[in-house]
């Protein structure tokens, strides 16, 4: 008996758990080892307060922060424990949310994930996070504080632009969006759909848009330097194209090879007299 879960179409749900995800996940750890490692050299090689160099614009200055990012929120170092748990959690159900997450939106996932988890480690261990890049009168910040705004701010933009997180324009399809080969999810491409999964291609089958969209049908032009046509007649859609003459008078207007048939009691008033 056939599992719902081995049926193609909409019922099969082919997300990739979170944990599978090589990319993503790579993406959180090189944030995070490169929070903790540039924190490390800081404890090392800076005591408390101390900056380098001692004077300029951009320095490096060992901080211990025990607010949220940039400083605000101080003191507040057990409650921020649990926001930095539900953020993680929740950036977790924006991936699950994706049948088919972007690199784009992996990224800004993976970001905001190896920084929170920079931070929150930092919570547990020391009970505050160290701080130590120094810009001018800004508030002294860290590598996972930078690598959560830029997270952030990839999300908000993907969230705002027309093709949403999955980058994609939404697009009508009047046949069916499966694949036939692996069940992912088809995007509209040129005068057919491909898979982004595995590749596969899949024209638009004109004659089934004839039987079901013959405006739609008749606007599709053959091939350039061909003369065939990409859907045969049926007898929903004729082979013949419509006019535009046609389509604005209807049946009254007659066909290029039909003749005007000539009125008995018409034929008899018009002869001279």
């Amino acid at each position: 008996m056939t599992n719902q879960g081995d049926l193609p179409g909409p019922e099969a749900d082919t997300r990739k758990p979170i944990y599978k995800d090589l990319l993503l996940l790579q993406l959180a750890a090189i944030a995070f080892l490169f929070d903790q490692f540039s924190k490390f050299l800081v404890r090392e090689f800076l005591v408390f307060r101390e900056s380098f160099p001692v004077e300029g614009f951009f320095r490096f200055t060992h901080s211990h922060n025990t607010g949220s990012a940039f400083g605000i929120l101080q003191d507040q170092n057990g409650p921020l424990i649990l926001v930095s748990l539900i953020g993680i959690t929740v950036l977790g159900f924006i991936y699950h949310s994706q049948r088919n997450p972007s690199n784009l939106l992996r990224l800004s996932l993976g970001l905001q994930m190896g920084g929170a988890a920079g931070n929150l480690l930092d919570r547990v261990l020391l009970g505050h996070v160290i701080d130590f890049i120094d810009v001018g009168t800004w508030p002294i910040f860290n590598l996972a504080d930078s690598s959560i705004m830029i997270g952030l701010g990839l999300l908000a933009w993907m969230f705002l632009r027309p093709e949403g997180f999955g980058g994609v324009k939404p697009a009508a399809a009047p046949i069916g969006v499966w694949c036939p080969i692996c069940d992912g999810e088809m995007l509209a491409s040129g005068r057919g759909w491909h898979c982004p999964d595995c590749g596969v291609r899949e024209r638009i089958d004109a004659g089934h848009l004839a039987a079901d969209l013959p405006v739609a049908a008749e606007q599709i032009a053959p091939p350039l330097g061909t003369d065939t046509a990409l859907w045969e007649p049926t007898e929903e859609a004729p082979a013949s194209s419509v006019s535009s003459s046609e389509a604005a008078y209807g049946d009254d207007l007659p066909t290029g090879n039909s003749q005007l048939e000539e009125d008995p009691s018409s034929s008899a008033t018009n002869k001279p007299l």
